[in-house]
């Protein structure tokens, strides 16, 4: 959803990173580390399998409650290199990630 110019702008940004790592004989992306952090919800929903029960042949069946997602959830930051992942790490509630931490 970016405009076209800040489209133009990070290819170029891309077009440098590529000729600074051809620069550094490929040594500038292997020293590079990137992170990214999403949201994981709480919860653990049951497989049909489990929910599964005997019943006899003439009461209804018994009530299913929707699984809805826990009201938990927990920030987890992914940081990786070249060779793959680095740190998984999960943010206490609460904390701030910045640079400093």
């Amino acid at each position: 959803m970016l405009a076209d110019e800040n489209k133009a702008s990070h290819v170029a940004m891309y077009q440098a990173m590529l000729s600074r790592d051809k620069g550094m004989n490929r040594a500038f992306f292997s020293s590079t580390v990137t992170r990214d952090e999403t949201w994981m919800l709480m919860f653990n929903p049951e497989t049909k399998r489990q929910s599964a029960q005997w019943k006899h042949t003439n009461p209804p069946p018994p009530k299913k409650f929707r699984v809805t997602a826990s009201a938990e959830k927990v920030m987890v930051a992914m940081f990786w290199d070249s060779e793959g992942v680095i740190l998984t790490h999960c943010v206490p509630k609460g904390t701030t990630v910045t640079g400093k931490t």
